[in-house]
């Protein structure tokens, strides 16, 4: 009865006073809430949950009112606050800090916190210091550069130099007079500076943070460029600038560097490479990978074929005109050079098969000739162990195209939620409110290779965007969960299905019927 009671009172005042709540036992957050990101101890997931312009004022524990606990009795006076909930979340261990804002009649503010622990089915009052013996380490406030809004922990100042704006943030040390110091409150730091729309070129590779923790920062722009200055005990320096048609944050300055970090050094490099020679660029593929495919403009296809692992490697459509792959490298051995193709070969694309005894690689490009262009291949293979290819004569190259050619179709991923690659197309279809995404292998690629009987869809993933309960992850740490494996078919329908159980996502395959 009790508990039916609890249902109907929440019930009536969500449908009174319009309250905007979060349940801390499902973890749901409304939606326009805004969510800021964090790390603590080795595993520990950190969110600040903030409503605005409106405010959260009432927090649940599933059918159970978990905050403000007497609010029913002082309906009023429950209007004139605002809540803002902290999440610690460390494996089973997981904590709710809230913050209680109550407006006075002087337009003054009152400033209390309560802490909880969570458990699976309960909830328990709990005092800062049994919070804080949980909490190891400083709590890494996540910063998006691209963000309009900063986490209430930052102090944000600003400056004018040469008639630029510049924006500096940094940890504030005390919240209405409670001190981050680990005593009257966990301490704060600065963790990772990311940008949500766009990533970062550093030491050949593109990554998603610009740094995992810093001192300061600074934004500001110079010579109509946006410019991201990171303090970490030495000068950093992140200007965003076009690379083959796409912006990303180079590392262009630093200032002393008592390490002489050769990532630092070799990002700088390269930077100043693009910015001498803009659009003139060889491309060069590693197929380790220690150089980001797809920062030079490189798409990359994987599957599985048969034992083989299988990887494609070839210039996205939209830079055919401009780059080529002039050279083939693999930067984890000490025969860093595996090929160089010649001055009149086009379109060069590169597929790798990998097993547990040998690698075997096949470069396909076009030759100019009267008629048109003619494809040619050549291939490359090196046993386990060895570090050399060795490449085939042309008796042999026939026989191994034979042999991989009965290795046919070949599976290869696709991920809902991502443009597609080359090889397949996607469409949405619609039937009243549901939405249908249809993937297909297309026919033929780009340079007019019929592809029908090559390859099938494999691998089907979904992007997983929630860290838990439907409070989303940062962008770069969304994760792709396997929907169905080993699917094998040339085209498939898909939908997403609404579950109950919100930490998973679920999804409906089909095949088409023709």
């Amino acid at each position: 009865m009790t508990s039916i009671i609890t249902i109907l009172t929440i019930t009536l005042i969500e449908c009174v006073f319009g309250v905007i709540y979060v349940d801390l036992k499902n973890f749901i957050v409304p939606n326009g809430v805004n969510v800021f990101h964090g790390r603590f101890n080795s595993n520990g997931v950190y969110k600040l949950i903030i409503y605005q312009p409106n405010s959260i004022k009432l927090v649940k524990f599933g059918d159970c009112i978990l905050f403000p606990r007497s609010f029913v009795s002082k309906a009023q006076k429950f209007l004139d606050y605002k809540l803002a909930i902290e999440l610690f979340l460390d494996n089973s261990n997981k904590f709710a800090l809230i913050h209680k804002f109550t407006s006075n009649l002087d337009s003054s503010f009152t400033y209390q916190r309560f802490s909880f622990k969570l458990n699976p089915d309960c909830f328990t009052f709990i005092t800062i210091d049994q919070l804080l013996t949980h909490i190891e380490t400083d709590v890494f406030l996540s910063f998006d550069v691209s963000s309009n809004h900063c986490h209430p922990f930052l102090k944000v100042t600003t400056q004018m130099l040469n008639e630029n704006e510049i924006k500096l943030y940094s940890i504030t040390d005390r919240f209405y007079n409670v001190k981050f110091n680990g005593i009257e409150a966990p301490k704060y730091s600065i963790g990772s500076v990311y940008d949500s729309k766009f990533s970062a070129a550093v030491c050949y590779n593109k990554i998603d943070v610009l740094t995992s923790s810093c001192i300061k920062i600074a934004i500001f722009n110079r010579n109509s460029k946006k410019i991201v200055q990171i303090d970490n005990g030495f000068k950093l320096e992140f200007s965003l600038r076009k690379f083959l048609g796409v912006k990303y944050w180079f590392l262009t300055k630093k200032s002393t560097d008592p390490v002489h970090d050769i990532r630092i050094h070799s990002a700088i490099y390269l930077y100043d490479m693009i910015h001498s020679s803009p659009g003139v660029l060889p491309i060069v593929l590693d197929i380790s990978e220690n150089i980001s495919p797809d920062l030079y403009g490189i798409e990359k296809v994987i599957g599985m074929a048969d034992e083989w692992t299988y990887t494609l490697y070839k210039v996205k459509k939209s830079h055919q005109k401009d780059y080529a792959i002039r050279s083939v490298v693999e930067t984890w051995t000490n025969v860093n050079k595996i090929y160089t193709p010649k001055e009149n070969d086009q379109h060069l694309y590169v597929e790798v098969l990998r097993n547990d005894s040998k690698t075997m690689l096949f470069m396909f490009s076009y030759v100019k000739e009267d008629l048109g262009l003619k494809l040619k291949y050549e291939i490359l293979q090196k046993s386990s162990g060895e570090e050399e290819y060795t490449k085939l004569n042309e008796e042999q190259s026939k026989v191994a195209m034979d042999e991989f050619k009965k290795i046919y179709p070949i599976k290869i991923d696709v991920t809902v939620e991502e443009e597609p690659n080359s090889l397949y197309e996607k469409r949405e279809l619609y039937n009243e409110e549901e939405v249908f995404h249809y993937l297909s292998i297309k026919e033929t690629n780009e340079l007019g290779e019929n592809i029908t009987e090559k390859y099938r869809i494999g691998n089907v993933y979904g992007l997983y965007q929630y860290e838990v309960g439907n409070v989303e992850s940062e962008e770069y740490r969304k994760k792709k969960t396997m929907i169905e494996g080993n699917i094998n078919k040339k085209e498939i329908i898909i939908k997403k299905v609404e579950i109950e159980d919100i930490n998973r996502e679920k999804y409906e395959i089909y095949e088409p019927i023709n």
